[in-house]
């Protein structure tokens, strides 16, 4: 979880599935194949229910979301030889 200054008045959390998140901790960049992780940015509005306990304005929380981003770290697609099984390759129109 993250808090952005200035007047972008947001949150942001990141994450990942096991793949991406064993990576990270082993710092292992670029993240393998299979690795997912996702980005979620929220707007911060203040805690009403907070902000009554510690008596100002100084208690925030995620309000509607902005934005978010998604990746997905496939495999490379095989060359056209490797997909194609014996059959198919001894069949197939050229």
């Amino acid at each position: 979880m993250a808090h952005e200054e200035g007047n972008l008045h947001s949150f942001a959390a990141v994450l990942g599935n096991d793949i991406a998140i064993n990576a990270y901790r082993e710092g292992k960049l670029p993240l393998p194949d299979g690795a997912i992780i996702v980005a979620l940015h929220y707007r911060h509005v203040p805690s009403e229910e907070n902000n009554k306990v510690f008596g100002q304005a100084q208690s925030f929380v995620p309000g509607p979301p902005t934005r978010y981003a998604i990746a997905s770290i496939r495999p490379k697609a095989p060359s056209e030889k490797q997909r194609l099984s014996p059959l198919q390759s001894s069949t197939r129109k050229r």
